[in-house]
């Protein structure tokens, strides 16, 4: 799991928690359209560029955990081996 999905996931537990109704209707149209746009990227740049789309709401999702979400320690970025 990258860092981008695990902040993701953890938007999408904080949905569920705060506001479960529109988490559900979320997680709903989620599971309706992303697999069938998930099965149109086929090479490696077009992973890439959905990945580069996706940073901004990612960005989003880690602002949205921070001031949100008080309760758990935001997600941690990998550990600096210096």
């Amino acid at each position: 799991m990258n860092r981008q999905l695990a902040i993701a996931n953890a938007f999408e537990n904080l949905l569920h928690t705060r506001w479960p109704r529109f988490g559900r209707f979320a997680r709903a149209v989620y599971d309706r359209f992303g697999l069938p746009v998930s099965r149109h990227i086929r090479t490696r740049w077009l992973a890439d560029a959905i990945y580069l789309v996706m940073k901004p709401a990612e960005w989003a999702f880690y602002v949205a955990l921070l001031l949100l979400d008080s309760d758990s320690p935001p997600v941690a970025s990998p550990p600096n081996n210096s």
